[in-house]
């Protein structure tokens, strides 16, 4: 997991599936990065949409990705791996409706703007 997108992390899943939570414009930059890298990016947003947090410039460039699918009204509700193989797949929660949806990934990015708790 990371909470930043940087050329050493997306190097890690270069030409994978992975996933990124958040509705702000740090996201909207790191996904707009990271999608010219990665097969698949999953942007997750709790929110209906990303009009109340993101520059409209970045909502363009994102609905302009093919490699990008959007879920909103959605969280991450659990995590599945292995020590062997790290991150394998997550589970997506729709927050409205509670249906599941399993998608598989090797790298989850969090850019929600919080402090993460990373005293390790």
């Amino acid at each position: 997991m990371s909470y930043w997108a940087s050329p050493v992390e997306a190097n890690l899943c270069k030409g994978k599936d992975v996933a990124l939570v958040g509705a702000g414009n740090s996201a909207g930059q790191a996904a707009v990065f990271l999608a010219t890298l990665v097969r698949h990016l999953y942007l997750v947003v709790r929110g209906q949409g990303l009009e109340a947090s993101m520059s409209k410039y970045l909502i363009d460039r994102i609905a302009a990705l093919s490699s990008v699918t959007l879920h909103t009204d959605t969280e991450v509700c659990e995590l599945l791996g292995s020590k062997q193989t790290s991150l394998e797949r997550a589970v997506l929660r729709r927050r409205s409706t509670g249906e599941l949806r399993r998608i598989d990934l090797c790298h989850l990015y969090l850019c929600i703007e919080a402090d993460p708790n990373a005293r390790w």
